[in-house]
């Protein structure tokens, strides 16, 4: 009896915990944090994931910069103090700071042994990637590169800045070569695109439609995400 009356009493605890509304998971650790810092900042980015529904017409929380209805995403600046707002709202499941990306540190050298595309060129040489419509999502890269060139269309995505980085992972992925043999990248035929990293979020369907691309390149650095944020649930729609 005594047994039984325990068990009772920890699957109630458990239970009547379940249903208490989790208004402190609503923000991200990051998101509280700045909010009790009390940051010298008067407005910040945010990135909120709506429920299904959602009306994004009385949304009123801040000014909208950026909406994906296919993953109920909204980007927003708003004032810092009116974080708190954003805890009893129904519409919001989730809120968290919007990331910004760097560039790694641009690597001085390319091993193409180490890394086995030697072995691959040589075992399979008609695999080039020819006719591989391919996006690079970071800053610009050299366009007018020897070992890119002809190969480069424009999707009017590009960042308005070209950087090394973004031309090092453009020749790692598709340098045809001619400066060196260190620039021949993983698929010397693919014709390539670049999609600014500014926004995150995944480019619109119609831009992997309109120009066929196929695959996207992301090599930056962002804060580390432990949980479902609206990025993840914005790539897993898209």
């Amino acid at each position: 009896m005594r047994t039984s009356l325990v068990s009772a009493m920890i699957l109630c605890a458990v239970f009547c915990n379940a249903q208490e509304p989790a208004r402190d998971k609503k923000l991200s650790n990051s998101l509280k944090n700045l909010y009790q810092r009390g940051a010298r900042t008067d407005s910040v980015d945010l990135i909120l994931s709506l429920r299904n529904g959602a009306s994004y017409q009385t949304f009123n929380k801040g000014r909208i910069v950026h909406i994906d209805r296919n993953a109920n995403v909204v980007l927003c600046r708003m004032k810092r103090d009116s974080i708190t707002s954003l805890i009893p709202d129904r519409e919001i499941i989730f809120a968290d700071i919007l990331r910004k990306p760097k560039e790694e540190l641009t690597a001085g050298a390319i091993d193409l042994s180490l890394n086995k595309l030697n072995l691959a060129h040589h075992l399979y040489p008609d695999i080039t990637g020819e006719r591989i419509k391919v996006s690079l999502k970071e800053q610009g890269f050299d366009t007018n590169d020897i070992d890119l060139r002809g190969r480069y269309f424009n999707s009017g995505l590009m960042a308005p800045d070209q950087t090394a980085h973004a031309s090092i992972m453009a020749t790692m992925l598709g340098g045809a070569g001619n400066t060196s043999p260190f620039a021949k990248g993983a698929a010397p035929g693919v014709y390539l695109t670049s999609s600014d990293f500014a926004k995150l979020l995944p480019d619109a369907d119609s831009i992997y439609d309109d120009y066929n691309i196929t695959v996207q390149n992301h090599s930056y650095g962002t804060a580390i995400e432990t949980y479902y944020g609206g990025d993840a649930a914005s790539y897993d729609a898209s």
